[in-house]
């Protein structure tokens, strides 16, 4: 079942596109995607993390073991505690945080990343289906439509 009409990925990604933009020169895009992938992933929707497995498989890399900087594993994390527990991320997680990324970086972040976590929201309470051309991206294993 579904209960609102299928949206392109396009349509949902518009919602944070302007600010993935703004952040690729910072930290580059490949960062971005794998940003994005942490939160979509461990907010655990397919409809928003099958495009962004896409991208990253399309570009070389492996979205389940990636080779990473400490940045991006930074990254990954900090997406992954924003999509879970963010009101249980510690003092010295956010240190880390402030030793590596600028004050602006980071409110670019935290903004692209609440509007991501906003459209896995979206794609969930709509119960939007995956769009059929990316079946084949969604994580080993889950075979939800």
């Amino acid at each position: 079942m579904t209960f609102l009409p299928q949206p392109s990925y396009e349509s949902l990604d518009a919602l944070g596109s302007g600010l993935r933009e703004a952040l690729i020169p910072f930290i580059g895009e490949r960062a971005v995607s794998l940003f994005s992938y942490a939160i979509a992933d461990a907010r655990d929707s397919p409809v928003i993390s099958a495009p962004l497995r896409k991208t990253l498989i399309d570009a070389g890399e492996d979205p389940d073991n990636p080779d990473v900087t400490e940045a991006e594993q930074l990254l990954i994390d900090w997406g992954r505690l924003i999509a879970t527990t963010p009101g249980e991320i510690t003092t010295n997680f956010y240190a880390r945080l402030e030793s590596t990324f600028n004050p602006q970086l980071r409110l670019l972040l935290v903004a692209y990343a609440s509007q991501l976590v906003a459209a896995t929201t979206f794609a969930t309470v709509g119960q939007v289906a995956l769009d059929e051309s990316l079946l084949e991206y969604r994580k080993p294993g889950d075979d939800r439509v």
